[in-house]
């Protein structure tokens, strides 16, 4: 049973693998086509950022399984976060989840709690950057032309106002998860956070939207000199376009669907180069998913230190 097991963890690793070089190569065109002007000292930066954002991320789930009473430590937290972190790229939606939970389950956490911190971290990272997208469209920072901002900025009203209050109310999304849970077969999840610590989970997650958002604008600023201006706009797009690639079941990672909607929001903001919005959004892709693939590597250096 110990060699199954470790066949079908190599197996799984393999696969991985494949879908990630596959998606690295049929981008990597696009990389090239950048041209003799491509910044390196940008693109190194927004790496620098991409890579403290993942970082954060990391410890805001920290920050969840201390919520529900379980003390660990950033290093144990680090591995099971980015050795997970891979599995959103296999066909499906459960396995970084499920992953998550068999890691941790290493560690000594309890399967429930690691399923339950997961899902409540995916899920204030959704609820934050649609409200910091919603957020931008009432304040006029994104716009669609004249009647369609008139509409979407109504729209955003009542979006926002949900949000917020699942955000201080995560209980309130509980049905929906054991309904997901029921579907994979897994235990029932138990949602219990006091408004204090929700809205500080709220806010931790906001904060690497704003730190993953400063990458994709020092990376355009790679191809071209981009206005500072058009940093939280650019950041809300990104946080919005995520948002949707977690949502598309189709799509594992987001693949296709991620960039797709940052280039067609891109190319509606005023100001923003109008030639640069697909290849912004295929590089940046390609600068996330090396992030990842060091941090997955890491988890296994940090493991024998």
């Amino acid at each position: 049973m110990k060699h199954l097991k470790s066949a079908l963890k190599i197996i799984l690793v393999g696969v991985i693998f494949y879908f990630l070089f596959r998606n690295l190569l049929a981008n990597w065109n696009e990389f090239e086509k950048m041209g003799p002007h491509f910044n390196f000292l940008h693109a190194a930066l927004a790496f620098l950022a991409v890579m403290a954002a993942w970082v954060m991320s990391a410890w805001c789930w920290g920050r969840v399984l201390n919520a529900f009473g379980h003390q660990v430590p950033y290093r144990d937290v680090f591995i099971i976060y980015f050795k997970a972190n891979l599995g959103k790229y296999l066909p499906g939606k459960i396995w970084q989840i499920v992953g998550s939970a068999y890691f941790a389950a290493d560690k000594g956490i309890p399967e429930g709690v690691s399923i339950t911190t997961s899902l409540i971290g995916q899920a204030y990272s959704v609820l934050s950057g649609i409200s910091l997208f919603a957020a931008s469209l009432l304040s006029g920072l994104i716009s669609f032309g004249d009647d369609l901002s008139l509409m979407s900025r109504w729209s955003a009203v009542p979006v926002l106002i949900i949000l917020l209050l699942v955000a201080i109310r995560p209980d309130l999304g509980q049905p929906l998860m054991n309904w997901a849970m029921k579907l994979i077969k897994r235990q029932q999840v138990r949602i219990r956070l006091p408004i204090a610590r929700a809205v500080e989970l709220f806010f931790l997650y906001l904060i690497c939207w704003f730190i993953f958002g400063f990458g994709l604008w020092l990376f355009s600023n790679a191809l071209t000199p981009v206005e500072i201006q058009l940093y939280i706009p650019m950041t809300a797009i990104l946080a919005a376009a995520v948002a949707i690639g977690f949502l598309a079941l189709f799509a594992p990672g987001g693949l296709g669907v991620r960039e797709g909607v940052i280039a067609l929001f891109l190319a509606s903001v005023p100001g923003f180069p109008a030639p640069l919005p697909a290849a912004v959004a295929v590089g940046y892709r390609i600068i996330m998913t090396i992030a990842e693939l060091i941090a997955f590597g890491l988890t296994w250096v940090i493991k024998w230190i």
